[in-house]
């Protein structure tokens, strides 16, 4: 039983570490990302970098072609224009929740 959650705790730490590289702009739009270079830098098989990398495709913060490429994915102005759109419109209504929160004067 302690293997199995040291293995999830596992994954779910390969999915922030990819995450932040991702977010913070460590690979380029379009770059390839190399499995095997993410198992020698975590220190870890290919299971949970694989594991990591389809959640993080689900996410579609990166994506894995039909031959098993992962690339961090690029986006034209119209998904960008949408993407700003969608955040506006959340934090604009998460603003307003807050404000008329009775728990904030």
């Amino acid at each position: 039983m302690a293997r199995t959650s040291v293995k999830k705790n596992l994954d779910v730490i390969i999915v922030r570490k990819l995450k932040d590289k991702v977010i913070k702009g460590e690979w380029a739009a379009g770059q390839r990302i190399m499995v095997d270079d993410l198992t020698e830098e975590f220190g870890v098989s290919r299971t949970p970098v694989l594991q990591a990398i389809r959640v993080l495709a689900n996410e579609r913060m990166l994506t894995v072609t039909a031959n098993g490429n992962v690339f961090v994915p690029e986006f034209d102005a119209d998904q960008i224009s949408d993407i700003c759109r969608v955040r506006l419109l959340l934090e604009t209504h998460a603003a307003t929740h807050i404000c008329t929160c009775p728990l904030y004067p």
